[in-house]
């Protein structure tokens, strides 16, 4: 369990550390104003929010069958995950789990027909879901059939 930085005594350090007081609210606004600065600075710089969502999709076409979040795909691109999840939503008109599952899902109809020897429990991993069940139910929403009658209508 990792210790909980509070705001209180981030204030006091700072207070401490600068000699003048400081107080929580105006260190709670300082620290806003701070991250959302460092956010449009990071965009301003080289990476357009159409570059940054183009490459955020190419990684997720990469990596979609691993446990993907967007809070991990932010780290990685030094953002927050509300930020990258505020552009890709803007860019690409849809939020990132729907994109994601989509990327799955298709990736699961290929190989539910292409490789006719594996489970739908295999398929399901093979495309990032550790539950087949789960995996069913999405696959069914998303295509109107489980990916058992999937599969005997396309063979």
């Amino acid at each position: 369990d990792e210790p909980k930085v509070e705001l209180k005594n981030l204030s006091a350090y700072c207070s401490g550390a600068l000699g003048c007081p400081i107080s929580q609210q105006s260190f709670k606004m300082f620290f806003r104003s701070f991250v959302e600065y460092s956010e449009q600075m990071y965009c301003g710089y080289g990476t357009e929010e159409s570059d940054l969502t183009e490459s955020v999709k190419q990684y997720i076409q990469k990596n979609y069958m691993y446990d993907i979040s967007i809070s991990q795909i932010a780290e990685q691109f030094g953002l927050t995950a509300n930020y990258l999840s505020t552009i890709f939503k803007r860019k690409t008109g849809e939020k990132f789990i729907d994109y994601l599952t989509k990327i799955r899902l298709e990736a699961g109809k290929k190989l539910l027909v292409q490789n006719v020897s594996a489970s739908v429990s295999d398929v399901a991993l093979m495309v990032g879901y550790n539950s087949s069940r789960h995996f069913s139910a999405l696959f069914q929403k998303y295509t109107g059939e489980t990916p058992s009658v999937y599969r005997k209508l396309r063979m």
